[in-house]
């Protein structure tokens, strides 16, 4: 909702390829602040927008109306403000043939004067997974809905959606998937950029 200029860089961070579908959910951006004529992703292919009717129903809501939409095997989650880092297409060609549920990256996080960081609270759940077979801490103990690749079928199959609330949308989606998941990848690669900035949900 009316960040247009970030969204253009979260979208300028996705290759363009024939087997990616993109699909944007616009929380009621306003005129005032986003030119729907040149809407970002408007020109671009293989790219839905779908302009919210209800007002205020959270990013929870959003989510749920691109999985309703998406018809990929891989459901990956990015919002607007964040981006992926340059090896994204290298990590789809290395795990788009992948036969696991999920698989969990690495992130990192970009600080308000820009500067890009390691991410501890995702990051070091994986060392700890990796190096000591904990793999509870990011399965269980890191609810974001991005960083990680998930299976569309396993999410249809257990009837995992987001509740539809304006905060904490991710918590229970996260217990969910964990709960379920027994065929998934814990990975050393980074795939997604966390910008920390005034004014986010996160913040």
């Amino acid at each position: 909702k009316n960040i247009p200029d970030l969204l253009q860089r979260c979208l300028d961070s996705i290759p363009v390829r024939n087997d990616l579908q993109i699909i944007i959910v616009d929380d009621h951006s306003t005129a005032e602040v986003v030119n729907f004529e040149h809407f970002p992703g408007k020109d671009r292919t293989h790219t839905e927008i779908v302009f919210l009717k209800d007002k205020g129903k959270g990013p929870g809501y959003a989510r749920n109306i691109g999985l309703s939409r998406a018809k990929s095997d891989w459901i990956i989650f990015a919002d607007s403000d964040d981006y992926f880092i340059e090896s994204f297409s290298k990590l789809l060609d290395k795990y788009k043939q992948s036969t696991k549920d999920v698989i969990f990256f690495k992130c990192s996080r970009q600080d308000e004067n820009g500067l890009v960081h390691n991410y501890p609270l995702i990051n070091d759940a994986i060392d700890d997974a990796l190096t000591n077979g904990n793999s509870d801490s990011i399965v269980f103990g890191v609810p974001c809905p991005w960083g990680k690749f998930i299976k569309r079928d396993f999410l249809a199959k257990h009837n995992i959606r987001y509740q539809e609330i304006t905060g904490g949308d991710d918590i229970l989606f996260s217990i969910q998937m964990a709960i379920n998941l027994n065929n998934f990848q814990i990975v050393e690669d980074q795939l997604y950029c966390v910008v920390d900035r005034p004014g986010s949900l996160t913040r």
